[in-house]
């Protein structure tokens, strides 16, 4: 009975172990630096943080393919654009901006994942985002009150800061330097409370995303802000 029971776990630990090799396969990671330039009235202010994101390839398998399988470990970049006035660009996409920024450096879309990967993760450059791969911006109206988050438009930042502000550039650099953790929270300490009480800034939002009327907003949750708030 207990021969029998000994193979069958053996022959079970043995296909788990093959189906893992052959399924993952090598994994990746970068550092990259998300940097917001705004000119205001009193001049230039920047702001930055840095994220670690994590790549895991999957094998080519029958009925699977080649992808990749992604994390990030970070917080999100926010400047102070005037007194208590902070624009953030929360990590809603960390996993793929570097590729989007980086395309034509990496080949990214036109080739093996893992190509592409291995070039990303030896890349040290730094370039300005396009347009289309902004991070979503938000602030608050008052930066005590979760529930007064709000989109910032990229290309109007007087509607939400008055006159004379501007977004100059968005930019990304694949970096040594070390992960940025805790700055955010200086700045909206009750991250981690809101978190544990209810999942999102703005209590009770619809319980059907169609219902939303902009669900990047009204889902929005601390760990878009950092990932470090449950440890």
């Amino acid at each position: 009975m207990y021969r029998v029971l000994f193979i069958l776990v053996s022959v079970v630990l043995t296909l788990a172990a093959a189906f893992l090799y052959f399924t993952w396969g090598p994994s990746f990671s970068w550092n990259q630096k998300l940097t917001l330039k705004v000119e205001t009235p009193d001049g230039l202010k920047v702001g930055s943080s840095v994220s670690r994101v994590s790549l895991r390839i999957e094998n080519n398998v029958p009925g699977i393919g080649r992808k990749g399988t992604g994390g990030v470990k970070g917080e999100a970049a926010f400047v102070e654009v005037a007194p208590g006035r902070y624009l953030f660009a929360v990590l809603t996409n960390a996993e793929t901006i570097a590729q989007e920024t980086f395309r034509d450096e990496t080949g990214f879309g036109r080739e093996d994942v893992e190509i592409w990967a291995t070039r990303l993760e030896n890349l040290r450059e730094e370039r300005n985002v396009s347009r289309p791969s902004y991070p979503l911006l938000v602030t608050f109206d008052d930066v005590s009150n979760p529930a007064s988050v709000r989109r910032v438009n990229p290309d109007d930042l007087t509607a939400a800061f008055g006159l004379g502000t501007k977004l100059r550039s968005i930019s990304l650099t694949i970096t040594d330097e070390a992960v940025t953790e805790g700055l955010v929270e200086t700045v909206l300490g009750w991250l981690e409370t809101v978190g544990r009480d209810r999942g999102t800034l703005i209590p009770d939002p619809p319980r059907i995303k169609a219902d939303a009327s902009d669900p990047a907003i009204q889902y929005l949750s601390p760990s878009a802000f950092s990932t470090f708030l449950y440890k």
